[in-house]
């Protein structure tokens, strides 16, 4: 979970929105 954090907070919006794509 801390790796995903990680990729959120370092590629911002990107990464939130791949996030919520793996997470769906």
């Amino acid at each position: 979970m801390i790796k995903t954090d990680a990729l959120i907070i370092g590629a911002g919006q990107t990464g939130l929105f791949t996030a919520h794509q793996l997470k769906l």
